[in-house]
């Protein structure tokens, strides 16, 4: 389906997905802010529980994003000691 995305150029590709990617976010923001948030009748005391919900994903992310470095620290690790005890058969 998306196959000709391979054959792109990869700043051709990288144009693509962004103006892609940014025109879908863009259309969902306009559709919840037309269609959705007028029913919502939302006050200036509710906006605390959306601070709080987007902290609590930044921090998900966060933590995600560090574990996924200590991992590939650790892999890099175990390759760097491998590739030495390798060269020190070999010599």
């Amino acid at each position: 389906m998306i196959d000709f995305l391979y054959s792109l150029p990869l700043w051709l590709l990288a144009v693509v997905l962004n103006v892609w990617l940014i025109g879908f976010g863009l259309a969902g923001l306009r559709l919840v802010r037309r269609k959705l948030l007028p029913g919502m009748s939302l006050r200036y005391e509710d906006a605390y529980y959306g601070a709080a919900l987007v902290q609590s994903s930044m921090l998900l992310y966060g933590l995600v994003a560090a574990l996924t470095a200590v991992a590939v620290w650790q892999r890099h690790t175990q390759a760097s000691d491998i590739v030495s005890s390798e060269a020190t058969a070999i010599t």
